[in-house]
């Protein structure tokens, strides 16, 4: 996936007809680097924190729809199934697209299940940021949510934990996530295991395409 400005979307979150997942992201601070000719020395500059995926580099930007495109991420780097042949996306016969999940439970049940090292690091080093997402444009059934061409966060619960506010990190956090412009709360992880437990939604098999909707 990868984060394409699409003219006259910057109120990508008020789609009528979308429809809307769970996702996990990782706060983390925008940077760039270079390389410093008068200092002769690498230079990082430092910005706000974004959404970033966990399984992926990809930054979500405020007021901008995220937009799939089908690339090898490190989940798919030795999945002999996702394709590598250039297509839309999402593709049926690849693994590509913006993923979501039906209920915040399942998601629970999928971060606890994983094996990922890359994947529990992130989560444990970073801020972890749980949310709903608005998915329009093609989208297709996965096993537990859907997969689609487009998605933007609608609400967002930055996990109120206790390294990150000994590290005075939360605050900024959510200072920096109101520029995507929708509902952010904190939630303890007592919480969302209570929210979850009582989550029980569930989603269809039907391929949907939204593509009335894009921008």
């Amino acid at each position: 996936m990868k984060i394409e400005y699409v003219p006259g979307s910057t109120q990508v979150s008020d789609y009528a007809g979308t429809l809307e997942g769970w996702r996990l992201w990782v706060a983390r601070r925008h940077e760039i680097k270079y390389f410093d000719g008068s200092r002769d020395a690498r230079v990082k500059l430092r910005g706000p924190y974004l959404l970033r995926s966990v399984t992926a580099e990809d930054m979500w930007r405020p007021k901008q729809p995220m937009v799939a495109d089908c690339n090898v991420t490190p989940g798919y780097r030795f999945d002999l199934t996702h394709g590598d042949e250039d297509h839309a996306c999402p593709d049926s016969e690849c693994k590509c697209g913006i993923y979501a999940v039906h209920s915040l439970k399942k998601l629970m049940e999928m971060y606890e299940g994983t094996s990922r090292a890359y994947f529990r690091f992130d989560m444990e080093r970073h801020t972890a940021v749980v949310g709903k997402v608005k998915l329009w444009g093609k989208v297709i059934p996965a096993q537990w949510g859907w997969r689609a061409q487009y998605g933007y966060p609608s609400s967002l619960y930055i996990i109120d934990t206790f390294m990150g506010r000994i590290r005075n990190r939360h605050a900024r956090v959510k200072e920096d996530l109101k520029h995507y412009g929708v509902p952010i709360e904190f939630m303890t992880p007592a919480e969302l295991l209570s929210h979850s437990a009582n989550d029980h939604s569930e989603s269809g098999d039907e391929v949907i395409d939204l593509t009335a909707l894009e921008p």
